[in-house]
């Protein structure tokens, strides 16, 4: 037996507003109202996706969308710690990895 939700039915779309008026209070340019609104869409999908994704999947998509918000890395360091600090050592350890494959694909690295 499935339940509606009903009160919940448009939690996703008010929490991906909130987010963006917080990250986006007043938009100045028309690139500032479409990066607004691209941070809304998601935010969204994202809020959507919560209960039905995988829970590092869901971090790394939020974490990218906090650093998307940010308008100065360099005053907020707990947000550079916290989220970019792991995406790049993500990125670092995909990029190793990958190098890796490649050169046991030419036969320099035998298993």
């Amino acid at each position: 037996m499935v339940v509606a939700l009903e009160p919940f039915a448009g939690l996703p779309e008010m929490a991906a507003g909130a987010l963006a008026d917080v990250a986006f209070p007043q938009p100045r340019s028309l690139r500032e109202e479409a990066v607004k609104a691209a941070f809304k869409a998601a935010a969204h999908r994202v809020f959507e996706m919560a209960g039905t994704m995988q829970f590092d999947v869901l971090l790394k998509a939020l974490r990218v969308g906090a650093l998307l918000a940010c308008p100065d890395l360099a005053e907020h360091r707990t947000l550079d710690k916290s989220c970019g600090a792991p995406l790049a050592g993500e990125v670092a350890r995909t990029a190793v990895k990958d190098r890796l494959e490649q050169a046991a694909d030419l036969g320099r690295i035998r298993a």
